[in-house]
C-alpha cells in the first residue's frame, strides 16, 4: 500500500481495489451536467461573510453544537425568522 495516506485516501484506495468504482462512457456529458447544476445553483444561492469576535464565534459554536446542528442551518434559520416576522 501506498504511505503516507489519509484515512480518507485509504478508504478510497480500498473500494478501487475492490472494483468498486465504474467508468463513465460520456464523460464529457457528465462533467458538463455537473457544471451546469453547479452554475444554476450558483445562481440561486448567495454566500454571507460574517466576521464575529472570538468569544462570540465560540459562544455560536457551543450553542450550535449542543443543538445537533451545523451552523449554516442555524443561521439559515435565524435569518429565515427573521425575514417572516
Amino acid at each position: 500500500m501506498i504511505n503516507n495516506l489519509t484515512v480518507e485516501e485509504e478508504d478510497l484506495l480500498a473500494s478501487y481495489e475492490r472494483g468498486e468504482w465504474q467508468s463513465i462512457n460520456n464523460l464529457q456529458e457528465e462533467m458538463n451536467s455537473y457544471s451546469q447544476a453547479a452554475t444554476a445553483w450558483m445562481k440561486e444561492h448567495h454566500t454571507i461573510s460574517l466576521t464575529l469576535p472570538e468569544h462570540e464565534f465560540e459562544r455560536f459554536q457551543q450553542k450550535v453544537t449542543s443543538l445537533g446542528a451545523s451552523s449554516q442551518t442555524v443561521l439559515m434559520n435565524l435569518i429565515h425568522q427573521f425575514i417572516t416576522q
